[in-house]
Parts: structure tokens; C-alpha cells; sequence
């Protein structure tokens, strides 16, 4: 009577070992999360130095000029500051928009030779690939003559007579001056004028008072240029 009562019961654990062994166990889903989509985990971290371009800030440049019009012959100093993006940067420029690379440097100095305005382009490259493009033009004006004024003396007593010497009154090359005008009180009336002497001159001032005498050079081209000088005449 007892061992027809413990068969029974032998089979039915070893039943419910069998089910077990053959069943496997799938891991529940987050609320609100379907359990057949993937998530998506980080990868594996960037090499030393590098980071993950997601994460980069924007690659940005801005070009600083020395100036931005001069006289031919014209030497401006392009500085460049760049942000973001991933190094090596590569930067490519445009000097005179033809479509040529003209140089490959970060902070080049072109020289202009000739008048005119030209647009300058810089296109800056990271390691990435992604581009940065700054514009801006450039004048190259006229060489116009350059005058000095030298004053002899440049300060003194009532009356004070004073020697004006036009020195380094150079025009470009294969022009030359031809006129030289003066103004010694500085109201907008020309005092002297004259094509001799290389411009020299004498003035004599009758009252105490501070003067700026301005010197205006002319060439045969009709191009000019003006200058002026600081005389203090005491009492």
C-alpha cells in the first residue's frame, strides 16, 4: 500500500524536473519598452587625444588683418584663430579670388604690387573634414607721395621764423613732384605755392599760439598726399 502511494508522487517531480530543464527564461522588458528592440549601448572610447565628433564643438575661424587698405606696394599680415573641430587643421588661401591656392599657412603675409580690391578667402579644414570659410576684402590704393615735414626750429618766442624742409617727398616709382603747397596757419588757404626748391620754405610767425602747418605734395600723375607738423610759439 505505501510504495503505491510514493510511485505516484515520484513521477510527478521527476515531470516537473523534465519541464524545467527544457524551458528557458526570457528577461522582461522596462515598462513602456518593447522587448524586441535593441538598445543602443556607447561604443568603445576614442584614441588618446581624439574625441567622439558628436561631441566636438563647431569648427569656426576668424581672420585679424594688419590693415585692411595700404599703399602699393601693399604687405598686410593675415593672424588666424580657429576653434572646435578636430586638429590637424588644414587652411587654404585665396588672395586675389582666382580659384588658386596661394597659400597653405595659417598666418601668411601676401604682398599686393598692384591697386585694386581684393577678396580674400580662407577655407579652413579639420580632421573631420567639416569646413570653416571666412571673406573679406583688401584695397590697395594709389602710391601716393609720402611728405615729411622738418621744422627748424619747431618751438620759440614771439616772433618765431622757422625753416620748412619737405624731406622723403617720394613718389612712386616713374612719377615725379611737381607741386608743393603750404598752409602755416591751417585755416584752408594755401599760404605758398610752389614746383621749386624741392618745396622748402620759411614762415615767420608774429603771435604766441600752437600751429599746424600743413604741407600737401603733389606728382605728374595728380596724385597726392599731406602731412603737418606741431609748432609751439611762446609769449
Amino acid at each position: 500500500m505505501i510504495h503505491k502511494i510514493f510511485i505516484p508522487i515520484i513521477l510527478v517531480v521527476l515531470a516537473v524536473i523534465f519541464v524545467g530543464c527544457n524551458s528557458t527564461t526570457e528577461p522582461i522588458a522596462p515598462p513602456g519598452q518593447d522587448d524586441n528592440n535593441q538598445q543602443n549601448l556607447p561604443g568603445p572610447p576614442p584614441p588618446p587625444g581624439q574625441t567622439i565628433p558628436g561631441d566636438t564643438e563647431p569648427l569656426g575661424v576668424t581672420v585679424y588683418r594688419s590693415a585692411d587698405s595700404g599703399k602699393v606696394p601693399f604687405l598686410v599680415t593675415f593672424t588666424t584663430e580657429t576653434v572646435g573641430g578636430l586638429e590637424p587643421y588644414k587652411f587654404i588661401w585665396d588672395f586675389d579670388s582666382d580659384g588658386i591656392t596661394d597659400a597653405v599657412e595659417p598666418n601668411p603675409s601676401p604682398l599686393y604690387a598692384a591697386t585694386g580690391i581684393y577678396y580674400v578667402k580662407l577655407i579652413v579644414e579639420d580632421d573631420f573634414g567639416s569646413q570653416a570659410v571666412e571673406t573679406f576684402e583688401i584695397e590697395a590704393l594709389e602710391p601716393t607721395p609720402n611728405p615729411v615735414i622738418v621744422a627748424i626750429p619747431p618751438s620759440g618766442s614771439a616772433p618765431l621764423d622757422v625753416n620748412f624742409i619737405s624731406e622723403d617727398s617720394t613718389p612712386q616709382v616713374g612719377a615725379s613732384l611737381v607741386e608743393y603747397r603750404w598752409d602755416f596757419n591751417s585755416d584752408g588757404i594755401w599760404d605758398y605755392v610752389t614746383s621749386e626748391n624741392d618745396g622748402n620754405t620759411s614762415w615767420t610767425f608774429d603771435n604766441p599760439g600752437n600751429y599746424y602747418p600743413v604741407l600737401r605734395v603733389y606728382d605728374n600723375l595728380g596724385l597726392w598726399e599731406e602731412t603737418s607738423i606741431h609748432i609751439l610759439v611762446d609769449f
